[in-house]
């Protein structure tokens, strides 16, 4: 096995999405439908050399009556928000400054600071130093409990991190509750890549089979002529985000960060 099949390995997003009969209609009965998003419907998860941090507990699988172990949603919701971050996470951000921000300990005691009482200023210092973390945060509000996952580029290396330690009543909801693994930036690409054509050559099969078969389910109504309409839209927004190149002012947030620092006693970045 060469480096790039290990590598391949040990990042990989991965997805299933349900038959097409079993796909669930939106709306009402009677005046259901059913678009290019909802026919993602399906599971999906990430693997890493550490495991899947999006894997509920069995005790959780049990609680919810979840039908698998990992999050039952839409895959273009995946799909979408990926994209959306993947411009910013393919941006080298400076060492120093990825270097505290990434650091759960500093965050948490940053986020402190930012709450107590009588800072009326926190939130915007803490915005304006630490937006681009949450710019390369994936949004997974959808679900119960969710993760945060962030991704973030120092040199040639990405890295993913992740903090699952959320609880229902008690009970763990995720597998692993906190993570991090490192890849270069060429794997991660390659495995973003590779999700997002295969989300979209499945659905290319999906609609090319509505069209050729035409849509035979009863219970709701599809647009064929706009599903094979967004399916080339889809594509040609995919190819779009990769040719996307982001521009951060990196001195701006290294100012910006040290007068969050300053005001929380800290040593500043430039002084240390």
């Amino acid at each position: 096995m060469d480096d790039k099949e290990r590598e391949a390995r040990q990042f990989r997003i991965a997805f299933q999405m349900d038959d097409l009969g079993k796909v669930p209609p939106w709306g009402k009965p009677g005046e259901s439908r059913l678009h290019w998003y909802g026919l993602t419907s399906g599971r999906f998860w990430i693997e890493t050399e550490s495991g899947n941090p999006l894997e509920y507990t069995s005790e959780i699988q049990r609680s919810w009556s979840l039908p698998c172990r990992t999050p039952d949603y839409f895959v273009a919701r995946l799909f979408e928000d990926l994209l959306s971050i993947l411009p910013l996470v393919l941006e080298p951000v400076p060492g120093d400054i990825a270097e505290r921000v990434a650091s759960r300990t500093w965050r948490t005691n940053a986020e402190r600071w930012r709450d107590s009482d009588g800072n009326e200023l926190g939130w915007d210092r803490w915005y304006s130093s630490t937006q681009w973390w949450h710019d390369r945060t994936l949004d997974l509000g959808y679900l119960r409990h969710a993760p945060e996952l962030a991704f973030w580029r120092v040199g040639q290396e990405v890295f993913f991190q992740w903090s699952a330690d959320e609880k229902d009543n008690g009970t763990p909801v995720w597998v692993l509750a906190k993570g991090q693994i490192c890849v270069s930036a060429e794997a991660f690409e390659s495995a973003m890549f590779r999700f997002c054509e295969d989300l979209l050559r499945s659905m290319e099969q999906r609609v090319r089979s509505i069209r050729q078969s035409g849509w035979e389910r009863t219970d709701c109504m599809l647009d064929i002529e706009e599903l094979a309409k967004e399916q080339t839209a889809r594509r040609e927004s995919f190819h779009d985000c990769f040719q996307k190149q982001q521009e951060t002012d990196w001195r701006q947030v290294r100012a910006s960060l040290d007068v969050l620092l300053a005001l929380m006693g800290q040593p500043i970045m430039n002084g240390s």
